[in-house]
């Protein structure tokens, strides 16, 4: 009986064929057969036979006319003349004509290059989506929408997802959100515990004391994705050196020398620090001939007697040299202006992410000029007359420099009496 009335198929009724009116087969003797065709959707596959059950049937290409969306930037159209824009098997189809067979749920489109046809199956059609793929091996099977479809966050990603840092620290988090095409990319970060570190909008992690958190980046389009980085403070390794603050931890940057957390005369990141003239072991000299009494024979004092920070702090500890000013400053990322405790400055980030912030302390020469716009770094470089040495400046108008608009990291000379900041490297 059943397949009598198969055989009796031979249209669908053309009068409707809007989604108001829905869609119905007829017998040959003017009956509506019902199975799997409803008002308002086609299902394909529920109950329908193969195409030697029902036999072949004329297209309605009108079912899937208009533009459908596969995501927010993939899309397909089917043309009123027949053509459509069809790619996911290669451009070869575009351009080329189409038939939609909804009894089988047959769509097929003709290359426009080659004498062959792609055929896809439709296993669901309604007025606003569409389910369409191919089968076989894969299965593969979209969905499509009439309207484009909202892109939300897929996924997040950080660079970091474990850290390990000493109190007053910093490290700089980032995150890769996905897919690129996201309507609302933008994302939220907190911490668990805030005695511990905190976190900045842009991911900015400052320790403030042992213990362990979590840092979350959340994306804020509903989505519900997050990414976690575990944080852990440990204990500090460094001593206090009366008058001239803790040694500090040794940050590397990746560079060729590890740079120290703070400069002498502080005891965290967030701190000044001392002013001290280039030469002087002492620390204390401030008058414009104390070159008199520590008189430099030479070029380099990295690493002697002369030497501020490897006689205060020992080991290996010293003066940069003019070679390694160079390199923080041509391959470390410089970001100005940057608020650690209320304190201005910059930070330089290593290529391997790691950073050092440097506090806008200014120079002791003309009454302390630049306190709070600019920070300076001497180099164990002493001119031959001993009266000037090279520094690197780090200024608060977006520069590493001394002069106020150039926007720039520089190394300049100063007089050797003027207090700057000193910055120990050591070795690996």
């Amino acid at each position: 009986m059943r397949k009598y009335i198969l055989s009796a198929l031979i249209l669908m009724a053309a009068s409707l064929q809007t989604w108001a009116q829905g869609f119905r087969v007829y017998n040959n003797d003017g009956t509506v057969l019902q199975f799997s065709l409803r008002t308002d959707s086609i299902v394909f596959y529920d109950g329908i036979g193969s195409e030697q059950d029902l036999g072949l049937f004329t297209p309605v290409n009108q079912c899937i006319f208009g533009t459908w969306y596969k995501s927010k930037s993939e899309t397909v159209t089917f043309n009123e003349d027949g053509t459509s824009d069809y790619n996911e098997y290669g451009d070869e189809c575009i351009g080329g004509k189409y038939e939609f067979f909804p009894f089988q749920g047959n769509l097929i489109i003709y290359s426009t290059i080659r004498n062959r046809c792609l055929l896809l199956h439709v296993a669901k059609l309604t007025k606003d989506s569409m389910i369409m793929g191919r089968t076989g091996a894969s299965d593969e099977f979209y969905v499509y929408t009439r309207t484009q479809p909202k892109q939300l966050v897929a996924n997040i990603t950080l660079n970091e997802t474990s850290i390990t840092l000493h109190p007053d620290e910093i490290k700089t988090l980032t995150a890769t959100v996905l897919p690129e095409d996201a309507d609302n990319p933008t994302v939220t970060w907190k911490s668990s515990n805030e005695n511990v570190a905190e976190v900045n909008k842009n991911g900015r992690v400052i320790t403030n004391e042992e213990g362990t958190c979590t840092i979350t980046c959340r994306a804020t389009d509903g989505s519900g994705v997050y990414a976690e980085c575990q944080v852990t403070v440990v204990a500090e390794t460094n001593i206090e050196i009366p008058g001239f603050g803790r040694i500090a931890d040794a940050v590397d940057l990746g560079l060729s020398v590890k740079w120290a957390s703070w400069n002498v005369g502080a005891s965290k990141i967030a701190d000044y620090g001392g002013l001290y003239g280039a030469g002087d072991p002492t620390g204390l000299k401030t008058s414009t001939n104390y070159l008199d009494y520590y008189w430099v024979d030479g070029d380099n004092i990295c690493g002697t007697e002369y030497d501020l920070a490897h006689v205060k702090w020992g080991g290996t500890w010293r003066l940069p040299s003019i070679d390694e000013l160079k390199e923080l400053k041509e391959n470390c990322t410089w970001t100005h202006n940057v608020i650690v405790d209320e304190i201005k400055g910059s930070i330089a980030k290593g290529p391997n992410g790691n950073e050092l912030f440097f506090p806008y302390g200014g120079s002791r020469g003309g009454a302390n000029a630049g306190f709070g716009n600019w920070a300076s770094v001497w180099s164990g470089k002493i001119g031959n007359t001993g009266s000037t040495s090279y520094i690197m400046y780090s200024h608060g108008y977006l520069d590493l420099d001394i002069n106020l608009p150039s926007g720039t990291v520089r190394l300049d000379a100063c007089e050797c009496q003027d207090g700057q900041s000193i910055r120990p490297v050591c070795e690996y």
